[in-house]
This record gives C-alpha cells, sequence and structure tokens, in this order.
C-alpha cells in the first residue's frame, strides 16, 4: 500500500491521488443513464482515465469501457449511479 502525505494533513492512497488528478485534468462533462456513468473527456484521454477507474477499487462500479473521449462507467445497479456520478463529480471538480 503505497501512501501519499497531504498538505492539509492526513494521508491518501496514491492511487486515489492519481484519479483526482486524471479527472480533474481530462473530464469535460459527466451525466447518466440508467446504471450508467458516461465520462465526456478531452480527445485521447478517455482510456487512461477509464484505467485510472479501474485501478481504485470505487463502491458499486463493475467496469469501464473507454473510447477516444467517452468513458462508460458500468454501475451495480441503477440506484447506485446517483452516488457513483457524485463521486466522479466532486473528484473532478465538474460538480
Amino acid at each position: 500500500m503505497d501512501l501519499q502525505k497531504l498538505p492539509e494533513e492526513g494521508y491518501v492512497l496514491s492511487e486515489d491521488v492519481h484519479l483526482q488528478r486524471m479527472l480533474s485534468e481530462f473530464v469535460t462533462e459527466i451525466s447518466f443513464a440508467g446504471n450508467l456513468v458516461v465520462i465526456h473527456c478531452r480527445p485521447s484521454t478517455a482510456p487512461a482515465v477509464a484505467s485510472a477507474i479501474d485501478d481504485v477499487d470505487l463502491d458499486f462500479c463493475v467496469g469501464t469501457i473507454a473510447g477516444d473521449d467517452t468513458v462508460f462507467l458500468a454501475v451495480d445497479d441503477a440506484s447506485h449511479t446517483k452516488n457513483v456520478l457524485k463521486i466522479i463529480e466532486q473528484l473532478s471538480g465538474t460538480e
């Protein structure tokens, strides 16, 4: 387990910091449909964003599919989609 110290005190897992950086730098828009969170990214960055999501153990997420500028994030049940959407929005700063 690789931890990083935060400037505002405390520690966080390195993969969580990596995900937050990827989302905040590359995500342009987020929406949802049923049990899918649709993440629009800058051109050619979706595979890297999907990989960062896959590396982190997000609750209720079962996997991603990435195109060039869009990631589909599958959620285990439609009732959990809004929870996952909120987490992704918070990490990306698109709230």
